[in-house]
């Protein structure tokens, strides 16, 4: 089960960079889902309800998102495999 966060900020911060890694892909929440064998609702869950997926679905996320769960997470290395800062 994916993990819940009260609103400290951080998850807010999460849901944030997903939203603009998404936007950035052209994915829309359905493709995103399909790609990632992850259901729509819970893409939605990560971006609106500072729900954080669990280590698996990061990944794959990333991976279709071409971004890294450093980015993700932290804000840091936008892109993966990305070395500049």
């Amino acid at each position: 089960m994916a993990k819940t966060y009260p609103n400290d900020g951080e998850a807010t911060e999460f849901s944030l960079r997903l939203r603009k890694a998404i936007w950035e892909s052209g994915y829309t929440y359905q493709e995103l889902g399909l790609e990632c064998d992850i259901a729509r609702t819970c893409i939605l869950s990560y971006i609106n309800h500072n729900v954080e997926p669990r280590v698996g679905k990061l990944r794959a996320i990333c991976e279709a998102l071409g971004v890294s769960a450093d980015y993700l997470i932290w804000g840091e290395k936008p892109y993966a495999g990305d070395e500049r800062r």
